[in-house]
């Protein structure tokens, strides 16, 4: 395969697996649409759903705006801070 090619295929590749998160919630929206109509969940319970996935692809797409180096070392901080002083208590439910 010629260079170019490869660029251009590893950069489509990259660019599917980046956005990709992005339509999950509307797929997720659709879906629990159709549940609440079936009377499969009803409406509150669906709302919670709902506003998680649309909250995630919200933080899916400032990940991207932002220079994530610049929050990199925030992140790990607010994480270590989670783990230890969380409702676990610093132990790993799943025993990982």
């Amino acid at each position: 395969m010629k260079p170019k090619k490869i660029i251009i295929t590893i950069f489509v590749a990259i660019s599917v697996l980046w956005f990709l998160p992005l339509s999950f919630a509307s797929a997720t929206t659709v879906m629990l649409v159709s549940f609440v109509q079936a009377g499969l969940l009803n409406l509150t319970q669906s709302m919670g759903v709902i506003l998680g996935a649309d909250i995630g692809t919200t933080i899916t797409a400032q990940m991207i705006a932002f220079k994530l180096t610049d929050y990199a070392l925030l992140m790990v901080a607010i994480g270590f801070l989670l783990k230890m002083f969380g409702k676990t208590g610093g132990h790993c439910p799943c025993h990982v």
